[in-house]
C-alpha cells in the first residue's frame, strides 16, 4: 500500500492523508487502519495509534504483523502485560515470527522486577502429583499422543507445558531411555524459558542418539539464549553436518554469529536458509539489520521492502 512506502520515505503527513483516502474508499480495509497506526506511533500520537491497531485487529483478526506493531506500542506506553499478549498472539498466528520471539523473550528479562508478568512473575517449577507406576504403565498410549498433540501446537501455553512436563516425567520414571520423552519434555522446558533445565534434556537425548538434528537444534537455541553463542553455533555446526537442507538451522546460526558481532558470516548463513527456504520474513528481516550494521544501506532497504511485501503491506514492482 502507498502509505506504507510513503512512511518509509518519512512522508508521515501523506502516508496519513493515503490511508485517510483508503479508508474513506474502504470502511472495512483493516491494513490502512494498521499502517496508519504505525505512522501515528512514528509521530508519537499514541492513543491514536492505539485506535488505529484496534480497528485494525477488529477487521483482520488473523494478521500476526498487527498483534506485533500493538505489542511495539504497548512497550512504549508500559503496558507490559499487554504487550506480551499481543506478543503470544502473533506468535500463535505466526510460529515463525522470530522477531516477536525474540521480542517476547527481550521483554521478559527487560522488566522481570514488574509483578504479575504472564509466563514469568508467580510461575512454578514443573511438580505435583503424578501417577504410579502402575498407572503410569496403563495409560503410556494416552501419554504419547498428548506428546503429539503437545509438538503439533505451535504455543503451547503455560498449563500445557507443564503438564507435558508431568507426562515425560512418569515416562522417564518408568523408562530411563526413552528419547522421545526427553526430548519433549526438553522442548517444554525450553517454551517456559527453563533453558538450563532444558539442556540438559537435550544433552541426554543426544547421549542415547547422537544424531538426533532436532536436539542439537535446540540445545543451540537454549545456549543462545543464556549468551553462550559459541557452545550454540557448535550445535548448529553439528545439525548442519547431519542435515545440511535445513534453513531454520542456519538462521539460529546466523542470529548466534550476529550476537557475537560476526555480521558478516551472519550474512552468509541468512544467505543460505533463504536460498533453502526464500519465504521466511524473518531471515529477511534479521539480514536487512546484518546489512545495516555494515553500513550497506541499499541491501538493508532491498531486504525492509521485500518483508513489507510479503507482508502484503506494500505491492510487489511486477504487480
Amino acid at each position: 500500500m502507498r502509505g506504507m512506502t510513503l512512511r518509509c520515505m518519512g512522508d508521515f503527513e501523506a502516508a496519513i492523508l493515503s490511508c485517510n483516502t483508503a479508508i474513506k474508499l474502504n470502511p472495512e480495509y483493516g491494513e490502512a487502519y494498521c499502517i496508519r497506526g504505525v505512522v501515528y506511533q512514528d509521530l508519537e500520537h499514541y492513543h491514536d495509534a492505539l485506535a488505529d491497531f484496534d480497528e485494525a485487529i477488529r477487521l483482520a483478526p488473523d494478521r500476526s504483523d498487527t498483534f506485533v506493531y500493538r505489542a511495539s506500542l504497548n512497550e512504549e506506553l508500559e503496558e507490559y502485560e499487554d504487550a506480551l499478549a499481543d506478543y503470544d498472539k502473533a506468535i500463535r498466528l505466526n510460529p515463525n515470527d522470530h522477531f516477536a520471539r525474540e521480542r517476547r523473550q527481550m521483554l521478559i528479562e527487560e522488566k522481570e522486577e514488574i509483578p504479575n508478568l504472564p509466563g514469568v512473575i508467580g510461575l512454578t517449577s514443573p511438580g505435583g502429583e503424578g501417577m504410579s507406576p502402575d498407572d503410569t504403565e496403563s495409560h503410556v498410549p494416552s501419554i504419547s499422543a498428548f506428546f503429539d498433540e503437545f509438538i503439533e501446537d505451535s504455543e503451547p501455553d503455560i498449563e500445557e507445558c507443564e503438564a507435558a512436563i508431568k507426562a515425560a516425567d512418569n515416562v522417564i520414571m518408568l523408562d530411563p531411555k526413552n528419547i522421545e520423552a526427553y526430548y519433549n519434555r526438553g522442548v517444554a522446558k525450553y517454551s517456559l524459558n527453563y533453558f538450563e533445565e532444558a539442556i540438559d534434556d537435550f544433552d541426554e537425548v543426544i547421549s542415547l542418539q547422537s544424531d538426533h538434528v532436532d536436539a542439537y537444534n535446540y540445545r543451540g537455541m537454549s545456549k543462545d539464549n543464556l549468551e553462550l553463542h559459541e557452545e550454540a553455533i557448535e550445535d548448529y555446526d553439528e545439525a548442519i553436518h547431519l542435515q545440511s537442507d535445513c534453513a531454520e538451522t542456519y538462521y539460529y546460526r546466523g542470529i548466534a554469529k550476529s550476537n557475537l558481532g560476526l555480521i558478516e558470516e551472519s550474512i552468509v548463513d541468512y544467505n543460505e536458509s533463504i536460498r533453502i527456504q526464500p519465504d521466511v520474513i524473518d531471515t529477511y528481516i534479521s539480514r536487512s539489520h546484518a546489512y545495516m550494521e555494515l553500513g550497506k544501506k541499499e541491501e538493508s532497504s532491498k531486504d525492509f521492502i521485500k518483508t513489507l511485501q510479503m507482508m502484503g503491506l506494500i505491492k510487489e514492482e511486477n504487480e
